[in-house]
């Protein structure tokens, strides 16, 4: 019985017990089922946030083994999230990465230190494609037990890099074509400036000074108006104005002063400046039109003698354009005896041809007007409105009139032709006799100084056959330092400013020989010739120096005359003033008297009427003299 009662109450402890473990077990279950709601939750709310956020996040424990992923590292890298969980995180590296990652983790493990941990990394990602990509990384630690969880936040930046690239190269070209623009301002003939709002200068390159001399500081903070030629001062100074209120304006002469005060043709060209949507100033371009302006100037006065030469040409000359007529020179229109040269224009020349001849003669035009297509030369008969049939030779060519392509006839009377060239040849005949018969060296040249015919007394002059004078030139036969001197006299004497010319030649022998040169224009027919007379000076020097020679010594007997005259005067006034001359002997000093002795200078001279003495020689001086020479020349011949 107190076995059975031992046992009863172990087993009500037991039932309560039971019961006890049972509330308990009710609690924890409760508490389990709260926990797991609120792990649930959680779960939820890690999901929605990791899903709300625009970065890629992915959570690895220590090994690298992936265990949390985020849809936006899905979509990043191309990967489900199931195919990502339980992987190695060195699924998402390029092949670069994964030894320098598994070494880091590896120092981490030993040392819990990381250099990467808590730092912004700029890195790169591998796609499932295989594509790689940059990303921007931010890595962090968290300690949950025993276990270390590291998540990454990611961020594609290709965007960012790729505008940063265009960014750097933009910068890089902004750069360079800066450099290319200073350089282009340093070296351009154009004058670039900048102009604050009240036109001063803030800004000028170096061409200033090529162009006017000026130097480019000397203007700075200047007014522009001032290099300015008063003469376009006022035009320059509306059309700023307009440039302030935002116009782009372009002058096509503004005189601009140089350093020597001279005005420079200028073309302006200003445009705003502006920043902020603001206007701060002008920028200009000086261009230089003096070459232009001459050329403008050269072109119009060539349009001028083209249409003189069209106008006044011996030749007739027609244009047609599209078939029709614009311009009839007036040769033209009397050879075709046109009422006047606008009588034609509107028509085709083609109407004028006679009828067999027309669809040839069109056929020949419209060849003409191929590209590369030569002039074509054919003779043409043509029907006058008088009905007379004349036969023209035709030369048909492209040309240009008034900017636009056009057909070009050169027309030449035939029947007139022959009459010229019979007048020619009995123009040259003429000539050549009047050639023949100047009895003075005489060359025919045409206007380029060839040699086209001689006399004989020029191919003897010049020392060779007439024969071969032809073709050459004068100036063979002037030695080189007279041939400019001798060209300009050939221009004096030809256009009448001088009657003759003096020059030295060589001719074909080597001799020099001095000619004077006369000029004169012959006009034939078929071309200008030049007549050239020549004249051997050297007969006439002779007589010049003969001359002269005389001359000199018709002066020198001259002046001897009066000084003979003179010395006679002289010697008068003397006999006049002492009455007789003594002689005296220039040995021994004795005086010849009126009887012809020999006296001693001293008895002379005491006579008071002897006052000038006459030397001489004595007879016994001179045989002394006479003696001792003598000795003196056997002495010499013994030696």
């Amino acid at each position: 019985r107190k076995i059975l009662g031992w046992k009863l109450g172990e087993l009500h402890r037991l039932k309560n017990d039971l019961k006890r473990h049972r509330e308990e077990t009710r609690e924890l279950q409760n508490e389990l089922q709260v926990t797991q709601n609120t792990a649930m939750e959680s779960v939820k709310l890690l999901h929605a946030v990791l899903g709300a956020v625009q970065q890629g996040v992915v959570s690895t424990d220590s090994s690298g083994e992936i265990i949390l992923v985020n849809p936006q590292i899905c979509e990043m890298f191309g990967y489900s999230e199931e195919e990502l969980v339980g992987k190695n995180i060195q699924i998402l590296m390029p092949e670069k990465y994964r030894e320098p990652h598994r070494q880091g983790l590896e120092r981490y493990r030993k040392t819990r230190k990381s250099r990467a941990i808590g730092q912004r990394l700029i890195l790169e990602g591998l796609r499932k494609d295989n594509s790689i990509f940059p990303l921007e990384l931010y890595l962090t630690e968290t300690r949950v037990g025993d276990r270390t969880i590291f998540t990454a936040a990611m961020r594609n930046i290709s965007q960012e890099v790729k505008k940063e690239e265009e960014q750097k190269k933009a910068t890089e070209e902004l750069r360079f074509a800066e450099r290319r623009f200073r350089h282009l301002l340093e070296v351009t003939d154009n004058i670039v400036f900048t102009l604050s709002l009240d036109g001063t200068f803030t800004h000028i390159n170096p061409a200033l000074t090529r162009r006017t001399g000026w130097a480019a500081e000397e203007w700075l903070n200047r007014p522009f108006i001032e290099l300015v030629h008063p003469e376009s001062a006022t035009g320059v100074l509306k059309h700023f104005q307009q440039v302030m209120k935002g116009q782009k304006v372009t002058l096509e002469e503004v005189h601009i002063r140089t350093r020597e005060d001279e005005a420079l043709i200028t073309r302006l060209n200003l445009i705003p400046l502006e920043f902020g949507g603001k206007i701060t100033g002008a920028l200009g371009v000086l261009q230089d039109e003096t070459v232009r302006q001459k050329a403008r100037q050269a072109l119009k006065a060539g349009e001028a003698r083209y249409r003189t030469f069209l106008e006044n040409a011996p030749v007739g000359i027609a244009i047609e354009q599209e078939g029709k007529v614009v311009f009839v020179n007036p040769a033209a229109a009397r050879m075709l005896e046109l009422p006047d040269p606008g009588a034609m224009v509107g028509r085709s020349l083609t109407e004028l041809a006679a009828p067999e001849g027309r669809p040839a003669f069109r056929a020949a035009i419209l060849n003409v007007l191929k590209a590369n297509q030569k002039p074509i030369r054919r003779e043409e008969k043509f029907v006058t409105p008088s009905g007379k049939e004349i036969l023209v030779e035709v030369v048909t060519q492209k040309t240009m009139y008034k900017g636009k392509k056009a057909v070009q006839f050169f027309l030449r009377d035939l029947t007139a032709v022959a009459e010229l060239q019979s007048l020619r040849q009995v123009a040259s005949d003429r000539l050549r006799f009047l050639l023949e018969n100047i009895p003075r060296p005489a060359l025919l040249q045409d206007s380029e100084g060839f040699i086209v015919d001689a006399n004989a007394a020029a191919a003897e002059l010049l020392g060779t056959e007439r024969s071969s004078l032809v073709g050459k030139v004068v100036l063979q036969f002037i030695p080189r330092p007279e041939r400019e001197k001798f060209t300009a006299q050939m221009a004096d004497l030809l256009n009448g400013r001088q009657e003759t010319g003096e020059i030295g030649l060589v001719n074909a022998t080597g001799e020099s020989i001095p000619v004077a040169v006369q000029a004169r224009r012959i006009e034939l027919p078929e071309k200008p010739l030049q007549l050239v007379l020549l004249e051997d000076l050297r007969p006439h020097k002779a007589q010049e120096q003969e001359q002269e020679s005389l001359q000199q010594r018709h002066e020198e007997l001259r002046l001897r005359a009066e000084q003979l005259q003179n010395e006679v005067a002289t010697l008068q006034e003397k006999l006049r003033a002492v009455g007789q001359l003594v002689p005296v002997c220039a040995s021994c000093k004795k005086v010849r008297d009126d009887q012809g002795f020999w006296r001693r200078l001293e008895s002379f001279v005491e006579d008071p009427g002897n006052a000038e003495l006459l030397f001489g020689i004595c007879p016994e001086c001179s045989d002394q003299a006479h003696s001792r020479a003598v000795t003196n020349n056997a002495r010499t011949d013994t030696r």
